[in-house]
């Protein structure tokens, strides 16, 4: 169950808070919550990127233990990329996912760090997913428009049976 996506928070107005809710009903109902975090674009240009990611880790996931988030998945969605043509690229993604991933050990601990997945979302595409893939702390992707095109979302699904042919 995706929470907290940018189109929610921008609508609905769901905050942090509110989604922190959501994602422990998630949980107490053995549903396993993708919590998407990201920044805007002048974020990013303003070098807040990640001020804005651990402020929207914290407060999603205040009160959540060891245990609840071995069932979390984080979801990095740059709002400037999202529906746009043009993604983060790998190495942006990568770094920003190293900076979730360090906030998760230092809240949680490293043994949890190492295994919630955190996985990339934006303008992904068969053209880029395993550029993205071929991070290693990129554990997977968050498919958007591409996943309404059969044959986009299966060459992304397929990607390692092309890379042996």
């Amino acid at each position: 169950m995706i929470l907290g996506h940018s189109e929610r928070r921008e609508h609905f107005n769901e905050t942090d808070a509110f989604i922190n809710k959501k994602v422990k009903k998630a949980l107490s109902e053995n549903l396993q919550p993708i919590l998407c975090i990201g920044e805007t674009f002048e974020a990013r240009e303003a070098n807040r990127t990640q001020e804005i990611l651990e402020e929207q880790l914290a407060k999603a996931l205040s009160e959540i233990t060891e245990e609840q988030m071995k069932s979390i998945i984080i979801g990095y969605e740059p709002l400037w990329a999202i529906g746009e043509a043009v993604p983060a690229t790998p190495e942006i993604a990568e770094e920003t996912i190293k900076i979730c991933r360090s906030f998760i050990e230092k809240t949680w601990g490293l043994a949890i760090a190492d295994i919630v997945p955190i996985v990339y979302g934006g303008a992904v595409s068969p053209q880029n997913s395993k550029l993205f893939l071929n991070q290693p702390d990129i554990n997977g992707l968050l498919v958007g428009g591409a996943s309404l095109s059969v044959e986009a979302f299966s060459k992304i699904i397929n990607y390692q049976e092309e890379l042996v042919r």
